[in-house]
């Protein structure tokens, strides 16, 4: 059951972290619309099931969930339901979230196609995506201290960290680049240089925010639930916990190529001025030269396009990671109840009994 909760987990992450995405590449990504018309007119055509995916997947996590705590098969668990949501701090924070996904979807079809594209409704979008997030961070390991705490708010930070660079990744990845790129995707050849460029360029300024914000949360994370190297490397949580630090950096390495390579090269392509760059960037710039292949002008969108493509396949593997970690004991405690265990068996006599072990190992 715990291989069901954690897929379920994994798309329902995935689904959100697209729809926070798509809108957040809309409002500060994408050129405004002109005359009502937006140049991207089939981004929003994934946004609609996307929400319905989003509920499904909630929906098969928390009947496994309350399969799980209840010891009830996955379809006898549909008659706790009523109990589960009504009684149990999860099951209130899920039926919020659940009403915030209906707003969402009341805003976007209500809208329709011109409205959707004004800020009124893009904002309006945004703020219950913006709600959901708070939803996400009110349950599992940030709230087992209480609602509205330090670390309620620090996952939420963190969450919204992973909006804005792996959902706009996923979005760019997906909806935006591929049709910008595609013969007849855009009507002006002569300015595709230029929009291409301005999208790298917003693009890459908003990451590097999202990822000075995931760096600083992250800190605290590994403060709050791992606390040192025995934890992180000595318990699962800690080594799922590795695996993601890894795809971290391994999306951080891609995003610095598109940052001082990609977009400095897209800049040039549309004739647009050179950015002073510091020494950190000269230093990046330097090394990452080599890996370009000299590709300059159309060449190099499209491998800008391959990089983004990357980039949000990994940031999918850290949303995997995240829903593993959300089923893990957090590495601190892990290592606390080892310490515990180790301790009686030092110091309890029983503890050779062999029936008494048994059931010590049974109930962990």
């Amino acid at each position: 059951m715990m291989i069901v909760d954690v897929a379920a987990r994994w798309i329902e992450l995935v689904s959100f972290v697209f729809l926070a995405g798509t809108v957040i590449c809309r409002l500060w990504v994408l050129p405004p619309a002109r005359g009502g018309r937006s140049i991207q007119p089939n981004m929003w055509r994934p946004f609609g099931p996307a929400i319905g995916i989003m509920a499904a997947a909630a929906a098969v996590e928390l009947l496994a969930r309350v399969s799980a705590i209840s010891g009830t098969s996955f379809w006898a668990a549909a008659g706790l339901l009523p109990l589960v949501v009504s009684h149990t701090h999860f099951g209130r924070v899920w039926l919020i979230r659940v009403a915030l996904l209906a707003l969402l979807a009341i805003v976007f079809l209500g809208s329709g196609a011109k409205r959707r594209e004004r800020r009124p409704a893009l904002l309006l979008m945004l703020l219950a995506v913006l709600l959901v997030s708070m939803t996400e961070s009110a349950y599992g390991h940030p709230a087992d201290k209480g609602d509205f705490t330090f670390r309620e708010a620090n996952d939420w930070f963190h969450l919204l960290g992973a909006e804005a660079w792996g959902g706009g990744l996923l979005a760019l990845s997906v909806l935006v680049l591929p049709q910008i790129l595609r013969p007849g995707g855009f009507p002006d050849d002569e300015n595709r240089p230029a929009l291409i460029a301005g999208v790298a360029r917003r693009f890459s300024a908003l990451a590097g925010i999202a990822v000075a914000v995931m760096a600083v949360t992250s800190s605290f994370n590994y403060l709050l639930y791992i606390g040192g190297s025995r934890a992180l490397l000595d318990t699962s949580y800690g080594l799922t916990d590795l695996a993601k630090i890894f795809f971290f950096l391994a999306l951080l390495a891609l995003g610095a190529f598109n940052r001082y390579i990609s977009v400095p090269a897209l800049e040039r392509w549309a004739g647009l001025p050179a950015r002073k760059r510091g020494v950190a960037g000269r230093t990046a710039a330097r090394f990452y030269s080599p890996f370009a292949g000299g590709r300059e002008g159309r060449e190099m969108a499209f491998l800008f396009k391959r990089m983004v493509a990357a980039e949000a396949i990994i940031a999918i593997a850290i949303l995997f990671c995240a829903a593993l970690l959300g089923h893990e004991t957090p590495a601190k405690h892990a290592i606390h109840m080892k310490q515990m265990q180790a301790s009686a068996h030092v110091h309890d006599p029983a503890w050779d009994d062999g029936r008494h072990a048994a059931g010590v190992w049974y109930n962990q």
